[in-house]
């Protein structure tokens, strides 16, 4: 062996040594990561966070609150949430046109339209009724302004409901709706 050249055991204290470097470092940054997700940190976060909330004024807009359990209509933010409609009728066809009327009706009510749509969410009671279901939506919907849109099969909250549709929209800026303000 020549002198220059390392020992086996020199080789194996400078890979131990940047090992246990290594292992400090992350043990460091675990202890770090650790204390700032623990909850007691965390509640203090969220305690400050609505404290900002409730000091900054939110504005948000419930419209017909007659329901004990729900608003049908809650602006938040520019953003108007309808809770999910349905209405009647003999078969798809006529509950899917009755429940979109009455969503347009809301939307209005809020001060916006379907051309302003963000989502949509359908439930529907079978899946034999997608296609009449489809029909009936593709004749309403406003094709420049398509939302997102999602369809599930559900049981529903009464056994004569065949569809349920609920939209997210965009206020139009500066538009207000003239029901109170909660």
């Amino acid at each position: 062996m020549s002198e220059g050249e390392p020992t086996m055991s020199g080789v194996l204290t400078a890979r131990t040594s940047l090992m246990a470097c290594v292992l400090v470092q992350a043990a460091r940054f675990t202890h770090t990561a650790t204390k700032v997700a623990t909850p007691r940190r965390l509640d203090r976060s969220a305690r400050r966070h609505r404290s900002r909330i409730a000091m900054s004024g939110v504005r948000i807009q419930r419209i017909e609150t007659e329901d004990a359990r729900m608003a049908q209509i809650v602006i938040h933010n520019g953003i108007c949430y309808l809770s999910g409609q349905a209405e009647l009728g003999d078969d798809i066809t006529e509950q899917t046109n009755n429940t979109l009327a009455e969503c347009d009706r809301l939307l209005q009510l809020a001060g916006t339209s379907k051309e302003n749509l963000l989502t949509c969410m359908v439930w529907l009671k079978t899946m034999d009724d997608y296609a009449a279901f489809n029909a009936a939506y593709a004749s309403w919907i406003d094709p420049r302004s398509k939302p997102t849109r999602a369809c599930v099969k559900s049981d529903m909250a009464l056994p004569e409901y065949l569809v349920e549709i609920q939209f997210t929209a965009a206020m139009p800026d500066g538009t207000r709706s003239t029901s109170n303000i909660v």
